[in-house]
């Protein structure tokens, strides 16, 4: 599984690989942030169909938290890796500009899970900063998920989650790691970390930009 993102803002996009409906071949995650959503596109023994066939998925899909609205950027990045453990790949969806409150384009991120049948909003997560057990507080131009990752970091069999937030403490950047489980991404052991952290230069180095 892997991913890559473009662009800041205006046509944000975003691919990524992994096996969603476990049936041995890697399916086509796109994220369209300009157009708030992302399509997938299941492969087969004969490659990637027709995007005919392809499923779209917004936040006014059924299951997903939150609603369409204009210039959330759902989908400016997304990523794929097996969160809980069950064989299936979910998918890592970033709403870098979504509201939440009074903070304007704090950002957030959705998790969607994989099945055998594909890629479904039932049991979908909603995470961003306000979430009960992880560090920090929605704040308006955080930018929280502009950049996301499932990767396993701690070699249990749980794909968990890096989710950046590069114009956090006004535009130093932070990166957040989220566990996977069973049961999705908890906030058990939550790490938030910067370039001060690392003990690197972190003024305005919107730390968090890109995460691979």
């Amino acid at each position: 599984a892997g991913v890559v993102r473009r662009g800041p803002h205006g046509g944000d996009h975003s691919v990524a690989l992994g096996d969603i409906n476990g049936d041995g071949y890697d399916d086509v995650v796109a994220g369209i942030g300009s157009d708030n959503r992302i399509d997938v596109a299941y492969g087969s023994a004969s490659g990637i169909p027709q995007s005919a066939t392809w499923k779209t998925f917004t936040q006014d899909s059924p299951g997903v938290p939150g609603a369409d609205e204009s210039n959330d950027m759902f989908g400016a990045a997304v990523a794929v890796g097996d969160v809980t453990g069950d064989g299936y790949d979910d998918v890592a969806v970033g709403a870098a500009c979504e509201d939440l409150g009074d903070a304007k384009c704090t950002g957030d991120v959705t998790l969607l899970h994989g099945s055998r049948s594909g890629l479904t909003g039932t049991g979908a997560q909603f995470i961003s900063q306000n979430t009960s057990g992880i560090p920090g507080t929605s704040e308006t131009d955080d930018i929280f998920g502009y950049a996301v990752q499932l990767l396993d970091i701690n070699g249990n069999g749980y794909a968990d989650l890096t989710a950046a937030a590069p114009h956090e403490n006004t535009g130093n950047g932070a990166v957040w790691e989220l566990r996977g489980r069973p049961g999705g991404i908890v906030p058990d052991a939550a790490l938030s970390f910067g370039g001060r952290t690392l003990g690197t230069p972190y003024t305005k180095a919107q730390f968090g930009f890109a995460v691979e």
